[in-house]
């Protein structure tokens, strides 16, 4: 009898105990898909936030690039097409043709006029001696001394106004027109390639990153480092000239461009040759040529530079010699460096 009361007293008791797993494992099973939810939660932020910085650096980017192209296209674009200008005038020189009109015209003009005259004949020397190794600096310092010749001219004229004398009275028509012609050619001669330069190399800030990957991919700085180089070495800057070409040589992936740099240094000993007449100078030209066919054989500037300066005899590449056009001329003729006859 104890015996069956304790079985019945226990039953309630194992019963109890067993209910308690199933309790414990709906608990388990709840906080599980709890913690789950709620990573998935969580996992969703931060994908949307990712999700927003993408978008927002696309727009930057965009945006940068869009400003990049607007502020620096235009300019490489009117600086490339001046140097074109400035090519075809260093060529053709028919605006400095114009100015040598004028500017005899002027000297008839002031003939006998004293300091007027003697002033006149002063600038016209310093065209003579400068204009063909330094151009620019040469027209800025004539342009500098124009406004006194001119106040002279209208100082003699003031005493009888009425009946100017009459070479006087042209002459003041003829300055004029003589500075105007001389600053069309100082326009020609002035090119931005300094500033742009600058700019490309430092970005503004608001353009950064995007802007110096941009300037690098699209090879704008590449462009006008050489532009720039080329435009120096026609206004009478040869050593700024190589140092920037010189220091282009890290483009050794492309051997066109590093082909184009070679020949742009020979051109440079070549013109020095020709300046100074040192033989070091035709031999640094020789091989700066001979290295541009090497690392692109298809330069056909460079073929024809070359082959001209090896058409030349012992004596026209030696100081003092061969200062003249060769009697017999080569294919390679037209590499040669072709100026126009000196008008100063």
């Amino acid at each position: 009898m104890n015996t069956e009361v304790e079985t019945k007293n226990e039953l309630p008791a194992d019963a109890v105990k067993g209910n308690a797993p199933d309790n414990d494992t709906t608990q388990t099973r709840k906080n599980y898909f709890s913690r789950i939810l709620v990573v998935l939660r969580n996992g969703k932020k931060h994908i949307s936030n990712i999700l927003f910085v993408l978008a927002f650096l696309l727009v930057l980017t965009g945006a940068q690039a869009l400003i990049f192209y607007g502020k620096f296209t235009p300019r490489i674009s009117e600086a490339d097409d001046k140097l074109l200008v400035l090519t075809m005038e260093k060529t053709r020189s028919e605006q400095l043709n114009v100015v040598q009109q004028q500017f005899q015209y002027l000297r008839a003009d002031l003939k006998a006029q004293g300091e007027i005259s003697s002033r006149v004949e002063d600038l016209y020397e310093l065209m003579g001696e400068h204009y063909k190794e330094s151009p620019l600096g040469t027209i800025e310092q004539v342009l500098a001394g124009m406004p006194l010749i001119k106040r002279l001219i209208d100082e003699k004229l003031k005493p009888d106004p009425d009946q100017p004398v009459e070479a006087l009275a042209k002459a003041s028509d003829d300055i004029d027109q003589f500075i105007i012609e001389l600053e069309n050619l100082h326009q020609i001669y002035t090119i931005p390639y300094e500033q742009l330069h600058a700019d490309l190399q430092n970005p503004p800030w608001y353009l950064w990153p995007t802007g110096g990957v941009l300037r690098d991919v699209a090879g704008h700085l590449t462009s006008v480092t050489f532009n720039r180089a080329i435009y120096l070495s026609q206004i009478g800057e040869i050593g700024t000239a190589r140092v920037l070409l010189s220091g282009m040589y890290g483009s050794k992936d492309d051997a066109e461009l590093l082909g184009l740099i070679y020949y742009s240094l020979g051109r440079l000993q070549w013109e020095l040759f020709l300046t100074r007449l040192e033989p070091e100078n035709y031999f640094q030209a020789v091989d700066y040529l001979r290295q541009s066919l090497q690392v692109d054989p298809g330069s056909s500037l460079a073929k024809r530079l070359f082959d001209y300066m090896l058409s030349l005899t012992e004596a026209e590449s030696q100081p003092g010699a061969g200062k003249g056009e060769p009697t017999v001329l080569t294919e390679g003729e037209a590499g040669a460096v072709q100026e126009p006859t000196p008008l100063f």
